[in-house]
C-alpha cells in the first residue's frame, strides 16, 4: 500500500511540474520577455529568436514528464525494476542531453550572430549545467535500476 501511495504523490508532482510548464511556456515567459522588450525596446531584436529557442526545448522537457509519469505508475504496481523503467529512464537523460545541447548550440550560433547579451549566456549556462545533472542522473538511475532487474534475476534463479 505504502508504494501506490508513493507512487500517488509522485505523478501529482509529475501533473504540478506540466502545469507549470505549460503556464511557463504559454504564458510567463512571453510576458516577461515582452515586459523586457517594453522597457528596453533595443532589446526587440533578441525577442523572437530568443523565445524560438526557449520554445525548442519545451517538447523534451514534457516528454521527460510523460515518461516519468509511466514510471511512478510502474512503482505504483509494484514493478519498480522493469525493463520499461530502464529504457524510459534511458531516454529521459537523452532528452536531457540533447535538450542541454539544443541549448548550449543555441547560444553558441546566437553569440556569433551578435544576438545575446552576458545574462542570457548566464542563465543559459546555469540551465545547461542542470540539464546535464537531469540526464546524468537519469542515465545513473537506469543503470542501477538494471542492475538491481539482474540481481533480482539471479536471486529469483536461486530460489
Amino acid at each position: 500500500m505504502e508504494q501506490k501511495k508513493i507512487s500517488v504523490w509522485l505523478k501529482a508532482v509529475v501533473v504540478g511540474f506540466g502545469i507549470c510548464g505549460i503556464l511557463f511556456y504559454a504564458v510567463i515567459l512571453p510576458k516577461m520577455a515582452g515586459g523586457l522588450v517594453e522597457r528596453l525596446p533595443e532589446l526587440q531584436r533578441l525577442y523572437l529568436p530568443w523565445l524560438i529557442l526557449a520554445l525548442l526545448t519545451a517538447p523534451a522537457c514534457f516528454g521527460a514528464l510523460v515518461l516519468a509519469y509511466i514510471i511512478f505508475d510502474h512503482i505504483g504496481r509494484d514493478q519498480s525494476f522493469v525493463k520499461e523503467n530502464v529504457r524510459a529512464l534511458t531516454l529521459i537523460a537523452y532528452l536531457a542531453f540533447a535538450d542541454t545541447g539544443l541549448l548550449f548550440a543555441g547560444n553558441v550560433i546566437y553569440l556569433i550572430l551578435g544576438l545575446s547579451l552576458l545574462p542570457l549566456m548566464e542563465l543559459s549556462a546555469l540551465l545547461c549545467f542542470i540539464g546535464a545533472a537531469i540526464g546524468a542522473a537519469a542515465y545513473a538511475l537506469a543503470r542501477l535500476t538494471e542492475k538491481a532487474i539482474e540481481l533480482r534475476t539471479e536471486n529469483e534463479a536461486y530460489i
